[in-house]
């Protein structure tokens, strides 16, 4: 409210009369006009109080929603969310539980090649059983329980 001047007094409503300056503080008001001076010095009118406290509650509220949609985006957001860095996290766990098997797996067969270059018993063991390959002079009997 833009204050009005008339005979020096600075109008601020209907009910308040403040003095423009000290100088004219000196004036003879009525004593019910410095009671409502001194009230209304530190007070508000009541429908600006109501404005600020609805606008009070829409800056919260306001502040609220882009305070969960940006926790929304930084959960979800395409390619640098939390979401994805989870995922991400345990895809880098699986793979390194599989390259952990097949590294177990390489060392076993490098063993193995190493066996079979040097260990003659062992190649014989796998060609009997993996071929049915036999000696000189052996003879296989198979045996087959009736029942």
């Amino acid at each position: 409210m833009v204050p009005t001047q008339y005979n020096g007094l600075c109008f601020h409503s209907v009910v308040s009369i403040m003095p423009v300056s000290k100088a004219q503080n000196n004036l003879k008001l009525p004593s019910y006009y410095r009671t409502v001076f001194t009230q209304d010095k530190h007070m508000k009118p009541r429908h600006k109080q109501q404005h600020t406290l609805q606008n009070k509650k829409f800056i919260w509220v306001a502040l609220s929603v882009f305070v969960c949609l940006m926790g929304l985006y930084i959960y979800f957001a395409p390619e640098k969310g939390i979401f994805r860095q989870r995922r991400l996290e345990n895809r880098i766990a699986s793979l390194e539980l599989k390259n952990k098997a097949l590294s177990q797996k390489q060392d076993w067969l490098g063993k193995e090649i190493e066996r079979l270059k040097k260990d003659d018993e062992y190649i014989e063991e796998i060609a009997r059983k993996k071929y049915g390959l036999l000696r000189n002079n052996e003879i296989i009997f198979e045996l087959k329980s009736e029942g």
